[in-house]
């Protein structure tokens, strides 16, 4: 992270305010949208900004939850707001980057009604299994799974996300049979590798490293191109010589109406960077399995456009619709 771009001070984040006309400054709070429920790295992720912002803004700032549908309720909402940039929706990559290619038709256009603001936080995938399975590392399990078909399913929550089409490069690279197995929910996934249900799962890494740190389960292998400072002794999938899962990390970022003015969008920009820079909303942030970003509207617009050009022929190869 290069530090003049984002060592903005609290005078220019403080701009915001002013950029806005008077009367919905008087009428109107910050709004930070979610298609989250309370609780949970999202909503964590969510109220430690809009604490910092509070300060640096001078003004109120809320936390909506609206989840349910994919985070387009939450998307909805910002959608149809006024284009003054006081309602601030934070999403996952998917909504912008996978959804695209798997729904026939959304409810929204991400290019139009949305805005790009900051990449807030990334994270990588992980693969995991219980500490009861007989493979203690990556190899083990390879093997494990040639061994015998039938023994490589792999459950992940909910189906057409990254973690999906990871389950299906990694059955490819590895020349196995290898089932992706939706479930509900990540937790249900973890319960089930802790029973020896199934015999490995794949989510973010944040939500199993509680439970790794436990050792209730082992994590096998991240995603990405180099290790995560989260579980630095956790090799890539490309250490292990399994290719095509060096893709980007996921990660939520912060969007606005489309049609906010842009000197709008950057005063924002910079008030949610100085945010994250704050140490006390680091280390939270990090605690919830999350590595923080920054960045700048157009570098956000470019990851965007760079993740897209990704998973575009890998969800094409894969055949996979949502709808």
């Amino acid at each position: 992270m290069k530090r003049k771009t984002f060592a903005f001070g609290l005078a220019a984040a403080a701009l915001l305010p002013a950029a806005l006309p008077a009367h919905a400054q008087d009428a109107a709070p910050v709004r930070i949208v979610i298609g989250f429920p309370p609780g949970g790295a999202v909503d964590s992720l969510a109220r430690t900004l809009a604490e910092k912002l509070r300060t640096s803004l001078n003004t109120t700032v809320l936390v909506e939850n609206r989840p349910g549908a994919n985070t387009f309720l939450a998307m909805d909402t910002v959608k149809k707001a006024a284009p003054d940039g006081r309602t601030v929706l934070i999403n996952f990559s998917p909504a912008f980057t996978i959804y695209p290619f798997t729904f026939s038709k959304l409810p929204y256009d991400p290019q139009k009604d949305f805005v790009p603001v900051t990449q807030l936080v990334r994270f990588p995938l992980a693969l995991s299994a219980g500490a009861n399975q007989p493979y203690r590392n990556f190899d083990d399990y390879r093997r494990w799974v040639k061994a015998a078909p039938g023994r490589g399913s792999v459950g992940m929550p909910g189906a057409g996300t990254s973690a999906h089409f990871a389950v299906l490069e990694m059955g490819k690279a590895l020349g196995a049979e290898v089932t992706p197995v939706p479930y509900k929910g990540g937790a249900a996934v973890l319960a089930d590798e802790m029973g020896g249900h199934i015999g490995a799962g794949i989510d973010s890494i944040g939500s199993k490293l509680e439970l790794y740190r436990g050792g209730k389960i082992r994590l096998l292998a991240v995603t990405g191109a180099k290790r995560t400072p989260l579980a630095p002794d956790v090799p890539t999938f490309d250490e292990l010589g399994v290719k095509g899962l060096d893709y980007p990390s996921g990660w939520y970022g912060a969007f606005t109406t489309g049609g906010t003015p842009p000197d709008v969008v950057q005063k924002l920009s910079r008030a949610l960077n100085e945010a994250l820079q704050d140490p006390a909303a680091r280390k939270q942030l990090e605690n919830f399995g999350l590595e923080v970003a920054g960045s700048t509207p157009a570098e956000l617009k470019a990851t965007i456009e760079s993740d897209s050009r990704f998973w575009q022929p890998v969800i094409k190869a894969a055949g996979f619709k949502a709808d």
